[in-house]
């Protein structure tokens, strides 16, 4: 008696195309969950830089406010110690969303790899 992918050479064909879409469904989960972790990451890095900003920065612009009140009217030591808390609230909101961008939402690698194995100039993965 034969298997039924040696009497049927297409059935054989469709088994593959089957097991190479379960292979790349996989890898394309695992890839966007990845990219989900750092986006995450990024998303806590803004939330920590609200934090730090809103609480550390109250406390040196009080402080600084106070020690250049001494030398200056107090309105300018208030803006000058405002613009410097700004600009380093700046710093780490840049930071912040730098890593939001770097995560995808999209497997790329996969689709790349997917492209590849269709033309037939990729090679096989190991999982």
């Amino acid at each position: 008696m034969t298997e039924p992918h040696q009497a049927d050479p297409a059935g054989g064909i469709a088994d593959q195309i089957a097991e190479l879409i379960r292979r790349e469904i996989t890898h394309a989960k695992n890839e966007l969950r990845e990219s989900a972790k750092a986006a995450g990451l990024g998303g806590g890095m803004l939330g920590a830089a609200g934090i730090a900003g809103l609480y550390g920065g109250a406390s040196i612009t009080a402080a600084a406010t106070l020690l250049l009140a001494r030398r200056l009217p107090p309105w300018t030591a208030a803006a000058i110690v405002g613009a410097g808390v700004s600009a380093a609230g700046a710093v780490l909101a840049r930071q912040g969303i730098g890593k939001v961008r770097e995560a995808s939402a999209l497997p790329r690698e996969t689709i790349r790899e997917t492209k590849e194995t269709l033309d037939g100039s990729g090679r096989e993965r190991t999982p």
